[in-house]
Formats: structure tokens, sequence, C-alpha cells
């Protein structure tokens, strides 16, 4: 019964209610944006490159825009500065 009611689910919303959404790391992110721009330079499409992460394009784009240029110390969070001088 129970699986004929997670069928029914499925076919009805197209999704498995047991499958999570994906979650990465900023280490998972940046490793994956630093080789994804290695194989853009080699002529790589980026259709092709998300494909291989198991990544929408819309996701590289907005990990682009969050992480900026990937380089040294991009793992590190961005500080915030303050207004420690104003006063």
């Amino acid at each position: 019964m129970c699986g004929l009611i997670v069928a029914v689910i499925v076919a009805v919303a197209g999704k498995d209610p047991q499958m999570s959404r994906r979650r990465h790391t900023p280490e998972q992110i940046i490793r994956k944006l630093a080789e994804g721009q290695k194989l853009l330079a080699g002529g790589m499409d980026l259709e092709e490159v998300c494909r291989q992460f198991g990544i929408a394009e819309s996701t590289w784009a907005r990990w682009l825009a969050q992480r900026g240029v990937v380089g040294r110390g991009a793992a590190r969070p961005a500080r915030r500065l303050g207004c420690e001088g104003a006063g």
C-alpha cells in the first residue's frame, strides 16, 4: 500500500519524495569552479562542464557570482568591514 502511495506522489508531483536536494560544501564548490574554469579554458562548453559536475548552468553562474575569481584563499569567507573608526 505504501509503495502505491509513493508511486502516485511521484507520478503527480514528478519528484521522488525520498530524494533530497544535494548540497555542496564551500570547498567542493571552489574545487568544482577551479576545475571547471580549467576545462572551459581548454575549449569545453559550459553545458558539458555543468553536465559533468551534475549541476545546472544557473548554479554555475550563481557560484561564480558568489565566489568570484577562484584562487588562493577563496575558501575563506569575506571579511565584513565595520565602522570601527567612526565615532
